[in-house]
C-alpha cells in the first residue's frame, strides 16, 4: 500500500492514506503529494468511527483496502459512506479451509458488496471465483509491486556457514517451526548453516523455545521488524516454509535480490510461479523433511554466493505493476 501511495501517477489521483495503527505508521515516509491520517486505533474492530468519520471528511471516489479483516468491516460500513463511493478489496492471503466457519461466512457475505476485487495471482482470482458468489468480471489478478534492489547486501565477514534467511509474521501459517525442524536435520548431518528470521508476531517465544529444545542456540537469530531485510542479512539462500500463502513479498524480494529460492507447495500461484524455474527449488510438500531434503539440494547443486536472474520477476517491478494497479482504479471508476 505504501508503493501504491508513492506511485500512482499523482495527476491522476489524489492519494489519502489511512493508517489505523501507529506500530509502524510513525515511520512512513511519503511524498508529499499524499496524504496521511493516522486514525490510532488499537484494532481494526475498534476503528468503525474513524474510518466513517474520515471517509465522510475526504469523500473519496474509490476506496483501496487490503486486509481480509480489514476488508470485512470497510465493506459492512458501506451505508454510512457518501454516495457514489467505490470499494475495491484486495485479498492477501488463502480462503479459510473451514467452509463453515465465521470467516467463510463473511466472506460470502461481504466480497460480493465490493466494486472490484484484487487477487495477487491468477490461481487465486480462480480460487475466489470457485467459492465465493462473485461476478468474475469483479475479481483481477494483478501483481505485487516490488522495489529492485539499489544496493548488493553487505558482507558478512567471519563466518563460513550457509546463511538461510526467512522473513515473515510469526504465526503458525509462516510454518517457521517446520524450517526449525528442518535445520536441526541438517545440522545433525553436518551442514553448516545459520538461520535468521526477521518478523514479528505472537509465535516469538514458542519459536525460541523450539530452537532451545532443538539445540539450536547460536545457529538461530529471530531479529524481530527489519525494513530491508535483504539488504540488512547477507543471504546464501531464501526459504518460504509456509503452510498457506498468496503471494508473499518476501519470495518476490528475494528473487529480485537474485538468491536461491527454497519454498513450501503453499498455494498454487506460488507452486506456478516457481514450478521448473532455474534456481528456485520448491519442497515436495509441506513438512519440515520435505524442506530438509530441499535445502539439502539447494547446497548440493549451486556454488556459495550463486546468485539467479529470475526472469519471473519482471512483471512485478514497481513501475509496470502499479501502472496496472492504476489502469484497474480507472477501470473501476468508470463503471
Amino acid at each position: 500500500m505504501e508503493l501504491l501511495a508513492r506511485e500512482l501517477p499523482q495527476e491522476r489521483f489524489s492519494i489519502h492514506l489511512g493508517i489505523l495503527s501507529a506500530v509502524h505508521g510513525a515511520a512512513v515516509q511519503l511524498p508529499r503529494h499524499v496524504q496521511v491520517h493516522q486514525l490510532h486505533a488499537r484494532r481494526v474492530r475498534f476503528a468503525s468511527w474513524r474510518i466513517i468519520t474520515l471517509v465522510r471528511r475526504v469523500k473519496p471516489q474509490l476506496i483501496v483496502s487490503c486486509m481480509a479483516h480489514l476488508n470485512f468491516l470497510v465493506l459492512m460500513l458501506r451505508s454510512f459512506y457518501p454516495g457514489g463511493v467505490k470499494i475495491v478489496v484486495r485479498q492477501n492471503g488463502a480462503l479459510p479451509e473451514n467452509d463453515s466457519g465465521l470467516a467463510a461466512r463473511a466472506y460470502r457475505m461481504l466480497y460480493p458488496l465490493a466494486d472490484g476485487i484484487i487477487a495477487q495471482s491468477k490461481a487465486m482470482a480462480d480460487e475466489l471465483c470457485a467459492a465465493l458468489p462473485v461476478r468474475r468480471e469483479l475479481v483481477q489478478a494483478l501483481n505485487n509491486p516490488i522495489r529492485f534492489p539499489v544496493v548488493a547486501a553487505l558482507p558478512k565477514p567471519g563466518s563460513t556457514a550457509i546463511q538461510l534467511l526467512a522473513v515473515g509474521r510469526l504465526v503458525q501459517e509462516k510454518g517457521f517451526d517446520l524450517l526449525l525442524q528442518a535445520l536441526s536435520a541438517l545440522r545433525k548431518q553436518g551442514f553448516a548453516m545459520q538461520l535468521t528470521i526477521v518478523g514479528q508476531g505472537p509465535e516469538h517465544e514458542r519459536l525460541e523455545k523450539l530452537a532451545a529444545k532443538l539445540a539450536l542456540q547460536g545457529a538461530v537469530s529471530l531479529i524481530g521488524y527489519c525494513e530491508n531485510p535483504f539488504e540488512a542479512v547477507n543471504a546464501d539462500i531464501f526459504v518460504l516454509s509456509s503452510r498457506s500463502e498468496g503471494m508473499p513479498n518476501a519470495l518476490l524480494e528475494a528473487a529480485a535480490f537474485s538468491l536461491p529460492i527454497v519454498a513450501t507447495p503453499c498455494s498454487r500461484g506460488v507452486a506456478d510461479l516457481l514450478l521448473n524455474r532455474p534456481g528456485t527449488w520448491m519442497a515436495e510438500e509441506t513438512s519440515a523433511r520435505a524442506l530438509e531434503k530441499a535445502i539439502a539440494a539447494v547446497v548440493a547443486q549451486h556454488r556459495p554466493g550463486q546468485k539467479f536472474r529470475h526472469e519471473f520477476i519482471r512483471p512485478y517491478e514497481c513501475g509496470v505493476a502499479v501502472g496496472a494497479y492504476a489502469e484497474y482504479f480507472s477501470e473501476v471508476l468508470r463503471r
